[in-house]
């Protein structure tokens, strides 16, 4: 009997610019066909991401596949997909469909919004985890009319707008609450927290947080509570790379983003990113993006699509 083909998904890690209540994913790069790849190849392969992803739909159609299921998706719809949730958008069809996307930090919008009410923060974060869901205009009004609401403040950016925001988050999770579908076998949808899984998880959270500081194989394994063999063992298997390859990318993801919102130098932004030297920093963004720092600064629409290429995948085996 032949080996079983491992199932591929990928992790699509996105940042919250600072200062900003969310990120959101606006404009006409959004209108198109999605689930193709550059040689116009349907990809059914699935992903999730570390943030909960809202997506509005306004004109198109297609299929949006949520773990095994798929439902069909057309102009006034609304997704909302948990974090660690696999799911993808495809156009079967080839038809051009237009999205825009909201991406929230749900721990840190109810710790700031709720975090004196417990039970209440409680009664969100179980909510807002149980699954994902899509619905129609017609189905949730006041859902579709908060996630407009608030896509139209991040893209016109009024004054006080960030303030603005912050408001309608607190009434958009409520409703997301509401909206959200009782789970029978008390268990959460997505990926299952499985010991590789949390022990992975923990990575995550870790270097997210210490990215800008020294950061070793054997910190990273303290911090996730296992060995440094095993956790290069969990990495290895589920995720194609080794610790520091993920601790790495990350520092340059987040070098990117300094670069495109500050007129520091390249020193400052090595230092900032957690690179012990300006010729470390070059070495390693040049392996991931083919150009150095420099080159990127100059132009960095040029690049913008490969970092999201520097693919971090996943494997069955976490079940």
């Amino acid at each position: 009997m032949g080996n079983k083909k491992k199932k591929q998904m990928e992790f699509r890690y996105y940042e919250i610019p600072y200062g900003e209540p969310v990120l959101a994913l606006l404009g006409e790069q959004w209108n198109q066909s999605y689930g193709f790849d550059r040689n116009q190849k349907l990809v059914t392969d699935l992903h999730f991401h570390n943030l909960m992803e809202i997506g509005c739909c306004y004109e198109g159609t297609g299929e949006l596949v949520l773990e095994e299921k798929k439902y069909p998706f057309c102009g006034g719809m609304i997704s909302v997909i948990p974090g660690k949730f696999p799911h993808t958008t495809l156009s079967p069809g080839g038809e051009v469909s237009r999205w825009e996307f909201l991406f929230l930090d749900v721990q840190k919008i109810v710790e700031e919004l709720y975090g004196q009410d417990r039970r209440l923060s409680e009664w969100i974060l179980s909510r807002c985890s149980r699954g994902a869901f899509c619905k129609s205009r017609e189905e949730a009004p006041e859902l579709y009319r908060l996630v407009v609401m608030i896509l139209q403040e991040m893209d016109e950016k009024k004054e006080r707008y960030q303030e603005a925001v912050r408001g309608l988050l607190g009434a958009l999770l409520v409703e997301i609450s509401r909206n959200s579908k009782e789970n029978p076998a008390g268990e959460e949808n997505g990926l299952r927290e499985t010991a590789g899984m949390q022990h992975l998880s923990r990575a995550f959270e870790y270097v997210s947080l210490h990215y800008m500081h020294e950061i070793r194989a054997e910190d990273l394994a303290e911090a996730c509570h296992v060995s440094e063999s095993h956790l290069r063992r969990l990495f290895a298997q589920s995720m194609g790379m080794s610790p520091m390859d993920y601790v790495n990318y990350i520092r340059i993801e987040r070098a990117c983003q300094r670069m495109k919102q500050t007129e520091e130098s390249i020193a400052a932004t090595a230092a900032q990113s957690g690179f012990v030297s300006v010729s470390t920093f070059n070495r390693n963004f040049r392996r991931v993006l083919g150009v150095t720092p420099r080159e990127w600064k100059k132009s960095p629409e040029n690049y913008q699509g490969r970092l999201s290429q520097y693919r971090i995948e996943y494997y069955d085996g976490w079940e």
